[in-house]
């Protein structure tokens, strides 16, 4: 999922919250790997900004084990997370948690978390 949808469904779902409540924001990789890093960045940008009246835990880009480690596309989740450091830091309410993930961690197709990878995350 696109930031833009991810955001927009957010948005309307938060209104609610307050500063005793948080929301986990994971997105960007469908922009990173369609070379919409900028639009995915402004997106999340104008997230942070604009819903700050509730606690924010951006989660950063994984990388993608389905290319080379040294594509283009890992270089831009490495530059995207770098950026995304940058967002969240001004803001109180905001906090950037990254993982560090391996390749078992993964499916087959090296795209999505599998069981071992998401208890890892979540612990």
């Amino acid at each position: 999922m696109s930031t833009d949808i991810l955001i927009k469904t957010a948005s309307n779902e938060i209104n609610s919250l307050t500063k005793k409540d948080a929301v986990i924001l994971w997105g960007g990789l469908n922009d990173v790997g369609n070379n919409h890093s900028k639009a995915g960045l402004r997106n999340i940008s104008h997230f942070v900004k604009n819903d700050s009246h509730t606690n924010i835990v951006m989660m950063g880009v994984l990388h993608r084990f389905d290319v080379l480690d040294t594509s283009c596309v890992n270089r831009e989740v490495d530059s995207f997370n770098n950026k995304l450091t940058k967002i969240v830091k001004p803001f109180k309410l905001a906090t950037l948690l990254k993982s560090e993930q391996k390749r078992e961690h993964f499916t087959r197709h090296c795209m999505h978390l599998n069981a071992t990878g998401k208890h890892q995350l979540q612990n």
